[in-house]
């Protein structure tokens, strides 16, 4: 992975369920995150969308949920890192619990 493709955050292994959509095509897949940061994911899927491609990213976990813009950073055959552009304030409050949460577990 060349350097400008490697995430720049601290991205910590997360499973949940997660919506993307397309937002010139509006193709939509279900797929999983494999991993998450504040600024960031990793999705799994074996058909990801093109480097570049903007999305609408709508992820769901215990309960919650996080929507959010986002454009494909990098794509490869295990899948996409997505680089979020836009998250409103009260999912970034979802987003920043779920990450403490992450790091509460890891240091326990």
């Amino acid at each position: 992975m060349k350097f400008a493709q490697r995430p720049r955050d601290l991205r910590k292994a997360f499973g949940a369920s997660v919506v993307i959509t397309d937002l010139v095509s509006e193709q939509t897949k279900i797929t999983r995150i494999c991993n998450l940061s504040v600024n960031g994911c990793f999705l799994s899927t074996p058909t990801p969308f093109d480097k570049g491609a903007m999305l609408r990213i709508v992820i769901v976990h215990a309960g919650a949920k996080v929507v959010a813009l986002g454009c494909v950073a990098y794509a490869g055959s295990e899948g996409m890192g997505i680089a979020f552009t836009k998250i409103e304030p009260h999912y970034r409050a979802v987003l920043d619990q779920w990450m403490s949460d992450l790091a509460a577990t890891k240091s326990r």
